[in-house]
């Protein structure tokens, strides 16, 4: 993820197995300087562009207010679910 400086955020969907350490790594993300440069590879990449956090729906979970989670235990289980997913994916 990469935000530019309108507040727009670039967002690379990463699957198991669609994409390696390496393939990102070659590509210059480790090695961008600055978001600029970051949005750059990510967009090569083949991100997806948002014009908000919240405009985006692979973002718009991390808005959420942390005692708004604990109230919802439905919203609580899909992050959990999706970070425990996204840890378990090989990058």
């Amino acid at each position: 993820m990469a935000f530019t400086s309108d507040g727009g955020v670039w967002v690379l969907e990463v699957s198991k197995g669609s994409i390696s350490r390496d393939d990102y790594g070659n590509a210059g993300l480790d090695n961008a300087l600055s978001l600029e440069e970051r949005c750059e590879v990510l967009k090569g990449l083949g991100a997806k562009f948002c014009e908000s956090l919240d405009a985006c729906p692979e973002t718009a979970m991390f808005l959420v207010d942390t005692a708004e989670l604990l109230k919802d235990p439905v919203v609580m289980t899909e992050r959990w679910e999706y970070l425990n997913h996204r840890d378990n994916q090989q990058y």
